[in-house]
């Protein structure tokens, strides 16, 4: 047999066996849900680094937008992390926002350990949502980019974590908590961009009052 032949039939397998492989991760972990178990974040995060790979074959070779599959997982993360999140204190909990959801007029300043510090000026939505989270006790943090989020968790160490983000971003800072263990929601920019991007304030609200 050749090498083409051979090659082919290894690549076959793994699109029959890869998804199979995510079904049965999805039904583990909706079985550890249902038991009230808490692996099924740091299960997911293994099978979707070892079949990182494959599953990006797959996705070139079926013309897959990559946006979609980052969906798909932030909304299993959602998912399966919701009760743990839900059952965390409020104040052990933080919320994210982009730096892109603030106004081209707003007059931020910019801390190396907190990001973007809001002086509420009342321009756009984000003093709204920083005094409701107060009231609550969510630490909010206005952040450029994720290495802010990255740096803050590092040295905050919530107990859960909401974030708003495009579908990129919010993919990576949700892979990287459910590494640590910590249970984390997000929920995606309505419209992504560089500038003056919007998300569902409700939605945002009723996350953070959960």
């Amino acid at each position: 047999m050749s090498l083409y032949a051979i090659l082919g039939e290894i690549f076959l397998i793994l699109i029959l066996i890869v998804p199979i492989l995510l079904l049965l991760a999805m039904i583990f972990g909706l079985i550890l849900v249902i038991s009230k178990r808490r692996l099924f974040p740091r299960f997911t995060d293994i099978v979707l680094t070892t079949l990182s790979q494959p599953v990006r074959t797959l996705r070139n070779f079926l013309h897959i937008d990559p946006i979609i599959l980052n969906e798909v997982v932030i909304a299993l993360i959602n998912a399966f992390t919701d009760e743990e999140y839900k059952t965390t204190p409020p104040d052990r909990r933080m919320l994210f926002l982009p730096q892109c959801l603030n106004s081209l007029d707003c007059p931020v300043k910019t801390s190396s350990d907190e990001g973007i510090v809001c002086l509420g000026c009342g321009r756009c939505e984000i003093k709204s949502i920083v005094e409701f989270s107060k009231d609550l006790g969510v630490e909010v943090y206005l952040v450029p980019g994720g290495g802010f989020v990255r740096r803050i968790i590092r040295n905050k160490k919530p107990g859960a974590v909401a974030g708003v983000a495009c579908a990129i971003e919010l993919y990576d800072m949700m892979r990287t908590l459910t590494r640590k263990g910590v249970p984390a929601q997000g929920i995606l920019l309505a419209k992504s961009g560089c500038i003056e991007t919007l998300v569902d304030w409700n939605e945002v609200k009723n996350l953070l009052a959960a």
